[in-house]
């Protein structure tokens, strides 16, 4: 009677407590967008028909925010995340190596086969034979024995039966043939590691994911774009990473909207070890899906920060960039910066115009390691172009300031500093 009495208490809760899923779905929807993230997945856990609603419509509910979420490798790889205004929480994995030639070697020795088949015997009768053939030899012609210790004696004694009684083809062949490949040990991180990765990621928006001190492979990188495929990310920064495991399509995969939800921008400090290839500005372009579509709609991206790129020889990497890609470069609406290209004046000026003609350009722009900050007649050169175009222009050292009657201003200042070189630096206002 009381398991009775208890059941239909139980069910009359249970159903008290699912009205909600009862209600029109947007009202549904609309109570749980006022509810926080944490909140909603506790909800999951009181019956089917609460867990099937907040899944068919994640999507369009509040979503887990982390300020900040790190993935390093210095000593240990690490996952670190911040949320708003909370203490920091850390995951540390060991390391995993795994082996990678950078050498192949298929080489062997000239005729090894033909002098292992003439002197190779398999039969233990042929085996006897041939020893005692070829131990009838004066040794006083050879060697005086006598001059030998003790323990010398007994090691050629060793050595020499060793031999014959060894005739194994195999053996001799390994040695004659081995040429040592160069093998280098590489961390990678475990599955444990994008495990943690993958629960972070699920229903979460990150307002900075930082990728710091990784040594990327192609391995890796898929299963990182795997584990970061369904989390909103704000600002990708990309920092101090090796790429010579990393071919260039794995990595400016990075830059693919359709793999990586990107939606406010990039920033890149110090890439090593790349190639032309990984500093591809036509594929990033491309990637970032900057140009319109036809219906006339751009995707914005606030920031574009491309910094350092070296080679093997730590050489900064040149970028090519064409007039057409400069151009779509400038649909980025806030920060501009690309460090190490062939920008020249002939592209350059088209900036210039477009500024005249009144075209929205990014807040702040910032080319260094190139051409164009070697030019001492850059200045002047911007004076001439613009003079019939602007109310005034004033210059002060190294720094230009052109104002239209409207109002707006353009500032261009050439800067010179030891880490970085010559700078050119412009704000838009």
């Amino acid at each position: 009677m009381n398991n009775l009495i208890t059941k239909q208490l139980l069910e009359k809760e249970l159903n008290t407590m699912d009205i909600i899923s009862l209600l029109p779905s947007e009202i549904s929807r609309y109570i749980l967008c006022h509810l926080k993230r944490s909140v909603i997945d506790k909800c999951r856990l009181v019956c089917k028909n609460w867990n099937d609603l907040i899944m068919n419509n994640s999507r369009h509910l509040p979503k887990h925010f982390y300020k900040c979420v790190t993935i390093s490798s210095n000593d240990h790889f690490k996952i670190i995340t911040q949320e708003d205004n909370s203490k920091k929480r850390e995951w540390t994995f060991e390391r995993k190596n795994t082996l990678s030639k950078s050498i192949e070697s298929g080489r062997k020795r000239k005729y090894s086969n033909d002098t292992l088949d003439k002197y190779t015997v398999s039969d233990e009768n042929e085996r006897k034979r041939f020893a005692s053939e070829y131990n009838n030899v004066n040794e006083n012609d050879i060697l005086n024995l006598s001059l030998l210790n003790k323990s010398e004696y007994s090691y050629l004694e060793n050595l020499v039966t060793f031999l014959s009684q060894e005739s194994s083809k195999e053996f001799l062949c390994k040695y004659l043939n081995y040429v040592p490949s160069k093998i280098k040990k590489m961390k990678v991180p475990d599955d444990d590691f994008f495990d943690i990765l993958t629960k972070i990621s699920e229903n979460s928006y990150i307002e900075t994911l930082e990728l710091e001190e990784l040594s990327l492979n192609d391995e890796t990188m898929d299963k990182l774009l795997k584990s970061l495929s369904k989390v909103s990310i704000g600002t990708l920064s990309i920092s101090f990473i090796k790429l010579k495991y990393c071919s260039p399509d794995k990595f400016l995969s990075l830059f693919d909207k359709t793999k990586l939800n990107i939606m406010y921008g990039y920033s890149v400090n110090w890439a090593r070890m790349a190639t032309n290839d990984h500093y591809k500005m036509s594929t990033i372009i491309h990637n970032l899906q900057l140009k319109k579509d036809y219906n006339g709609n751009s995707r914005p991206l606030q920031i574009l920060d491309l910094g350092l790129f070296t080679d093997y020889q730590n050489d900064s990497l040149i970028s090519k960039i064409n007039l057409d890609d400069f151009k779509i470069l400038l649909e980025v609406k806030k920060y501009l910066r690309i460090d190490g290209s062939d920008i020249e004046w002939d592209i350059f000026k088209e900036l210039i115009i477009e500024w005249v003609n009144g075209k929205e350009l990014p807040k702040m722009i910032c080319l260094s390691n190139c051409p164009l900050t070697d030019d001492i007649d850059l200045l002047k050169k911007i004076s001439e172009l613009s003079k019939d175009f602007v109310g005034t222009i004033s210059k002060n050292g190294e720094t230009l300031k052109l104002c239209k009657e409207n109002g707006k201003g353009f500032v261009i200042k050439l800067t010179k500093t030891s880490n970085e070189g010559n700078q050119l630096q412009m704000k838009i206002f």
